[in-house]
This record gives C-alpha cells, structure tokens and sequence, in this order.
C-alpha cells in the first residue's frame, strides 16, 4: 500500500524537488548505452572479412558509417559504408551493396496536379536484407524515400514497381485543373507472379499482397519455405511488442488563481486534483525503440472549497477530459526498465463543472463557453514490464469563464500506471 500525505506548505518544494532529481537521473546516466556492440563482421571492398563487434544503431534509413570494435575492450573505429560490401550483425541484420536500377523520384504529393514521373537510375547503394533465400527481398530507404528490391538465385536486385500519380483533366479554361485523382502503378504484383511461382502460392495470394514490408516479407519466406529453401528473415520487428496500454492514476497539486471579479488576485494553491487516465504508447521500430508516440485519454476532478474572506468563500467543482498527445524518449536502463521523458500537447474539455463565488452566483463552465484548454506539458518517469510512476508538470493556462472570474490554472502530477498484460 502507498500513503500519500499532500501538505499544503511543502507541497511544491518538494514537487520541484522530485523533478530536479529525475531529470538529474535523465541526463547523467551515459554509462547505459542505448546501441550496444553486437558480434558480426563486415566485408571491404576488397573481398577482405572482419570479424568484429559492430554498433547497432537500429537503423531506420540506410547506414551511412558503422562503427565497430575487434573486441569487447578495443577502440571503436568507423568505416564508411562505401568501403565496404556487406556487414552484417548475426541473427538480427544484414547490408548488402549491389548496382540497381533505382527510380529516384519522390512520393507524389496532394497538392501536386501534374503526372508523376520516374527518375530511373543506375547506381551502387546499401540494400538492406529482409528476407533471404532462393528468393531474397531488400529494402532502401532514406529520408525521401523507400524501395524494395527482389533477387532469385542471388542474380542482380530487381526493384518492385509501385508508383502513385495525378490523373487530370482541364477545367473550362485551359489553366483550370479538374476531376484529379490519385493512381496507382502496382506493377509489383505482375513480377511477383511472373517470379514467385510455386503450388502453394495462388493468385489470390499475390492479388492480396500489400506494398508493405511485411506483407511482401510474408510472401517471399512462403514462397521460400514451399520450394524447400532455407529462409532467414531479419525483420525483428514484428517480434517487439510496438504498442501497450496502460491505466494511468494520478494526484495532482492544483493551483488556481483568481484575475478579476470578487475573488480577484486570490490564490488557491496546493490543492488536490485526482485523474484516472488509459495509455496507449505505440514504440517506433527503429533505433533500439528510443522514441515513442503516447495517447492518454483522462477524465480529471478538481473539487474543493476555500475562504476569500470572512464573509465569503469559493467552491471549484471541476470535471474535464484531458487528451495528453506526445512524444516520449526512452533511455534503457536493463531489460526491464527504461527511463523516459515525455513532451506533450494536452487539450482538456470541461463539463458539469461549476464555480460557485459564495455569493449566490454560480457559474456553470463547459466547453461551450471557453473552457477548451490548449496547454502544453511535460514529464519523467521509469516504467518496468508492469509499473510505472511519472511525474508531470502541466504549463499554466488562462481560463475565461462566460460572465464569471477568468482564471489561471496549473497543476503537477504524480502518476502511478500498471500494464495488465
């Protein structure tokens, strides 16, 4: 059981205290390194193959250097990736550099009204391995795009045909664009059937593939597994688990104060504010999952009472959905345990809230008269395969009540989550 003693004169010091310790926690633990030194090799453009221990990076757009150490108490060097012909780290990934043809051109995109035109070239690039066997899938991908690739029988990478564009017509005038609609080349299921061919592979299978790095990878190791080839697939992705849920519950330390009408100037500090909150962070699948993306849905409650002065008094009865939308940096302690900050940008919505002034006048505040909050919020936390404890601090935001007293309003909260599966 966890007792927590909220005093309303310490409160806040030992708030701010807490967070200066994580955040110190955050920044002075570089001795728990998020790419770790993996048993591999790579192999120079002389045919020359090293065995070594490389960095994995994780990488999400081709490499452009690796480094790498020759063993576990060397120094680590780098070698630039156009040195080299393969490297390859054991049981996770493996590069390869081969001369394709490559269509160049960018991802058509909605504003665009003209036909989008290839830009096929010859050049000597890192592909990175998906799936290998008889049948080998490949992928290169940078900032701008992405291309797969396919081989049989080691022969030169082929590139998949996929491509969108604009079909149009004139308008009236001949500078009018319209009728345009969004196309698609998916040339890459013809040279599936023409290649992949084999019993357990039907039309309908093909017909069915997606343009998706799983879906193609699903089809080439079935293809590979019905000739009786052997099959090693090195996309660890789908073997991490990318999303999870969590209940969130927290205790907030609220204050609210007053800019103007009867309860002008007056300050409501440290007061208890109580949120109950689900969780779904989806985990990036690149970079070691460092970076995630987190929603939180809330319903949060403010209720108190307090003295203006000795002839009146305010009560806050206050209930709103908060919907927290940020990104979330993880620092991997072990296994088990990650360190992570958050920024988010968190919208709140009021309903059957009240503000009632002691005087007979009692404000009913909603979100149809400006009680929509916009405000921004960060926090740090440690989380572990099933709980997890945050604190977040929420910036201090205006609220303009219809006919009532505007208001400031800010809170931090300690927050408790548990994963039940």
């Amino acid at each position: 059981m966890v007792i927590i003693i909220f005093n309303s004169r310490n409160q806040l010091p030992l708030m701010r205290l807490i967070l200066s310790l994580l955040f110190s926690l955050y920044f002075i633990t570089p001795n728990f390194s998020q790419a770790k030194f993996e048993s591999g090799y790579f192999i120079n453009s002389d045919g020359e193959k090293l065995n070594c221990l490389i960095k994995n990076n994780d990488w999400k757009d081709n490499p452009e250097r690796i480094e790498f150490k020759l063993d576990s108490v060397g120094a680590i060097q780098s070698v630039s990736t156009n040195a080299i012909s393969e490297f390859s780290i054991y049981n996770t990934c493996k590069y390869q550099k081969h001369t394709v043809i490559i269509d160049k051109s960018n991802e058509v995109k909605k504003d665009r009204y003209d036909l989008k035109q290839t830009d096929y070239q010859e050049e000597t690039i890192l592909l990175k391995v998906l799936v290998e066997g008889k049948a080998t899938l490949y992928v290169f991908e940078n900032s701008n795009f992405k291309r797969y690739f396919f081989s049989l029988d080691q022969s030169k990478p082929e590139q998949l045909v996929y491509s969108s564009f604009r079909r149009y017509s004139n308008g009236p005038r001949l500078s009018e664009v319209k009728n345009t609609k969004l196309e698609y080349n998916r040339y890459f299921r013809i040279q599936l059937f023409d290649n992949l061919v084999c019993k357990g592979i039907t039309n309908e299978m093909v017909l069915k593939t997606k343009f998706k790095k799983n879906s193609l990878s699903d089809l080439f190791h079935l293809y590979n597994t019905c000739i009786g080839s052997s099959s090693i697939n090195f996309d660890d992705t789908r073997n991490r688990e990318l999303i999870q849920f969590r209940t969130r519950l927290g205790f907030g330390n609220t204050n609210i104060k007053a800019l103007n009408g009867i309860i002008s100037s007056f300050n409501f500090s440290n007061k208890l504010s109580f949120r109950l909150g689900y969780e779904v962070e989806y985990i990036l699948p690149y970079a070691n999952s460092q970076w995630s993306l987190t929603i939180e849905p809330t319903f949060v409650k403010i209720y108190f009472s307090d003295s203006i002065s000795t002839i009146s008094s305010a009560k806050f009865n206050i209930n709103t959905i908060q919907l927290p939308i940020g990104l979330r940096y993880n620092h991997i302690l072990s296994k088990e345990t990650k360190l992570y900050g958050t920024i988010l940008h968190a919208p709140e919505f009021a309903f059957r809230s009240t503000i009632d002034r002691g005087t007979s006048q009692v404000y009913n505040v909603n979100s149809a008269n400006n009680f929509l909050l916009r405000d921004y919020a960060f926090g740090v936390g440690i989380v572990n395969n099933k709980w997890n404890i945050e604190l977040r601090h929420h910036t201090k935001r205006a609220i303009q009540v219809s006919l009532g007293p505007d208001l400031k309003y800010g809170v931090t909260y300690l927050i408790l989550g548990y994963k039940f599966r």
